[in-house]
């Protein structure tokens, strides 16, 4: 995403240049890695708690995805309610700083606006993308083959 980032405002000429990766890279690190660990405690805690529901699903005749697709939808929403407050946050209080410094250490005044609005529709859109690589992961390591959950508390 932070690649596509930086193509997209920068194409080829600049794109790796420290002063333009950085400020990318800490935006979408900071951005999933909070909301990635409550998402993924909401995950392991319901599978944990509410394994009835799990097999109960299983048991009425749904899928082994069908099943867990409960569990994943309460950990997107775990995951963008507070992502939603923090891009006030960052819009209010972080992106002015960031929008000057990138002014003074020499980016055009258009490209710092414009990797400023895409910094935050890619901040918005890679939370719940790597939540979803990050509960396929994770989900390879709760069920055993035949679709078991687990002892969690080795899990979680």
């Amino acid at each position: 995403m932070g690649l596509a980032i930086l193509f997209a405002v920068f194409s080829f000429k600049n794109m790796f240049d420290a002063r333009y990766m950085i400020p990318v890279a800490g935006f979408l690190a900071g951005s999933m890695i909070e909301s990635n660990s409550k998402s993924l405690e909401t995950y392991y805690s319901g599978l944990k708690n509410h394994n009835a529901i799990y097999y109960y699903l299983l048991g009425n005749g749904a899928t082994h995805g069908q099943a867990v697709n409960y569990f994943v939808k309460r950990a997107l929403e775990k995951n963008m309610i507070p992502m939603l407050g923090k891009m006030a946050y960052i819009l209010l209080g972080v992106t002015p700083m960031i929008l000057w410094s990138m002014i003074l250490s020499g980016t055009g005044v258009v490209d710092a606006v414009f990797m400023q609005i895409l910094m935050l529709s890619a901040m918005l859109a890679a939370a719940p993308v790597s939540l979803l690589i990050t509960l396929a992961v994770a989900r390879a390591y709760s069920f055993d083959a035949y679709g078991q959950l687990k002892n969690m508390d080795k899990i979680a």
